[in-house]
């Protein structure tokens, strides 16, 4: 029971979960000899009461935990998320048709706000923010606590992987319109989501200096990179931007990741790599504010 729960959890096969595997042929003659091994333990009555009762116990918080991660039985789900992405897994999504449609296209929206995610992560990316942006809906029917805390996950698995922060905050933002929009008579929704974006917008009030002095910094370089010769990224600037900020908060990786793929010689122009190293250069000037 425990294997087929954990294995949905973790959206792995069963196969995957070696340590709650069987033993074949085998199983019998291991599981007489941990029997053995118990019955041999002394033990009187009392405590035989006390092992079993903290087993069974154990038992019930184990399944309390698969639930609460994936809080749906098979027959209360009338939406997949396979349905949106074979390979997204299990995860959450709303149950709501126009929910669902409603995530679809602020998905939609946000991928094509960044012309970069498309040339970057090519179809495949597109089908995850898809099934993505379900699960970003989906976080607005949890708590605002649970919600940030999935959401500062996110944050750190997107940016590492190359796509920095301003991306999920322009998808949430998004998402938070068109809730606000189609569904007036449920405010809570979309303020489930502020706390997270609240902490975004502290994170560059106090940790980082001259913020209009960026902010025409990041309007300069994009227009410089977007006059490059061959393949130009519109929103370069500002997607670099959030990849430094980001690894300045903590999201170790996320600069490099993003970074590195905007400054490959193979892709881009010498005039376009030299421009993004001067960019990162000045935007280390401006450095952090004081705590």
């Amino acid at each position: 029971m425990l294997r087929g729960a954990y294995a949905r959890c973790l959206g792995v096969t069963p196969e995957r979960l070696s340590y709650f595997g069987c033993y074949g042929k085998d199983t019998a003659a291991h599981w007489h000899t941990f029997v053995g091994l118990l019955n041999a333990l002394p033990c009187d009555a009392a405590q035989g009461r006390q092992v079993s009762d903290a087993a069974v116990l154990c038992f019930e918080q184990l399944a309390s935990l698969c639930a609460a991660l994936f809080p749906f039985a098979d027959t209360d789900l009338r939406h997949h998320v396979v349905a949106v992405n074979a390979e997204a897994g299990d995860h959450a999504m709303p149950q709501d048709p126009m929910e669902v449609a409603l995530a679809l296209r602020a998905g939609h929206d946000a991928w094509n706000q960044f012309p970069y995610l498309g040339l970057r992560f090519g179809e495949r990316g597109l089908r995850f923010t898809r099934s993505d942006s379900c699960w970003l809906v989906a976080l607005t029917h949890m708590p605002a606590e649970t919600a940030t805390r999935s959401l500062v996950w996110l944050r750190s698995v997107l940016a590492s992987r190359g796509i920095p922060t301003v991306i999920l905050e322009s998808h949430l933002r998004a998402i938070q319109t068109a809730l606000a929009a189609e569904f007036p008579e449920r405010p809570e929704q979309p303020a489930r989501l502020m706390p997270f974006l609240a902490h975004l917008q502290a994170e560059r009030d106090t940790k980082l200096t001259g913020g209009e002095g960026r902010a025409r910094l990041v309007r300069d370089f994009d227009a410089r990179l977007g006059a490059c010769p061959g393949l130009v990224i519109p929103s370069a600037a500002a997607l670099l931007a959030s990849a430094w900020l980001d690894e300045r908060s903590g999201v170790r990786g996320g600069l490099a990741a993003t970074s590195g793929w905007l400054t490959d010689p193979l892709r881009f122009s010498p005039e376009w790599t030299a421009l993004v190293a001067e960019y990162m250069s000045r935007l280390d000037a401006f450095g952090f504010a004081p705590c």
